[in-house]
């Protein structure tokens, strides 16, 4: 079993983190004594229930003290190629075409969880090398004037952090935006309100949609998200932000924006009202 990011999350389930961790503590109880569990050591929380359930595991990641670590990580704009590490020993090169270091790690972990099972690397390899993701995970939409649109379901800050991260490796040079829906229970209430933007931050410019409104999961004014704070937080660390007032309105700012090498990044844990396809059209020549 591997055990990867432990962080708040599903805010209109869970009380806190430690509820969080209560619920992967009853998951780890079932897992068979004896049988092979990974532990993601960059994140604090998964180590705290792994240690917890009094089972013994392995750990991986990119800290220095993970038993498994990758070294020598390369994007040559179509794959991401890395060592695998154990215990200081290279075991083998893997090359994954998906984009960004969280990849790059979930692949470590796969990797590491087959190597204990007893599969060689030259069988590993090719599993990885054709898992090509799935669907609204930096997704591309497609390009038009020389702008690419990628589609994504981040929503939470950790997510949006390492999506931003992933395709300025995938593009770099290339001028970024970054166009996000609050839409999910826990990002349509402030409690990400801070982290949110500090991970939008990390994009060239940004735009903010307005918060998806839930009938069956309403919300006290002060407890809602707020996107023209959002906003004005971004635009007081110095970055170009836009609160968009509807998908219309977000697609024809964005059509007139856009510049030819630009890439625009779409994250929501919805349809974000088709806006990805919506934006490609009006990007298409006449």
């Amino acid at each position: 079993m591997l055990l990867n990011a432990v962080e708040f999350d599903h805010a209109d389930i869970y009380r806190d983190l430690a509820h969080v961790e209560e619920a992967f503590g009853r998951l780890l109880a079932i897992v068979p004594t004896g049988a092979p569990l990974l532990v993601c050591s960059d994140f604090p929380a998964a180590l705290d229930v792994a240690r917890s359930a009094q089972k013994s595991f392995s750990t991986f990641g990119f800290h220095n003290s993970a038993e498994w670590q990758v070294d020598d990580v390369v994007d040559d704009g179509k794959g991401l190629s890395f060592t695998v590490i154990h215990k200081q020993r290279e075991v083998g090169r893997f090359l994954t075409p998906l984009m960004g270091w969280m990849n790059v790690r979930n692949a470590l972990g796969v990797s590491a969880l087959c190597l204990e099972l007893g599969l060689p690397p030259e069988e590993i390899a090719p599993g990885i090398a054709s898992f090509l993701g799935v669907e609204r995970r930096q997704e591309l939409v497609g390009e038009a004037n020389g702008i690419t649109i990628i589609d994504d379901f981040a929503h939470h800050p950790t997510a949006v952090t390492v999506t931003i991260e992933a395709v300025r490796l995938r593009y770099p040079h290339r001028r970024l935006w970054a166009v996000f829906e609050p839409r999910s229970n826990t990002c349509r209430r402030r409690i990400f309100q801070k982290p949110l933007t500090t991970a939008l931050a990390l994009a060239d410019r940004a735009v903010i949609g307005p918060v998806y409104t839930k009938p069956q999961d309403p919300l006290a004014t002060e407890d809602l998200f707020s996107p023209a704070e959002l906003t004005a937080d971004l635009q007081a660390a110095g970055k170009e932000a836009h609160a968009g007032q509807s998908v219309e309105e977000i697609c024809a700012f964005l059509a007139g924006a856009c510049q030819p090498g630009d890439v625009v990044l779409i994250m929501s844990n919805g349809a974000f009202g088709g806006l990805p396809w919506k934006l490609l059209a009006a990007l298409q020549p006449t």
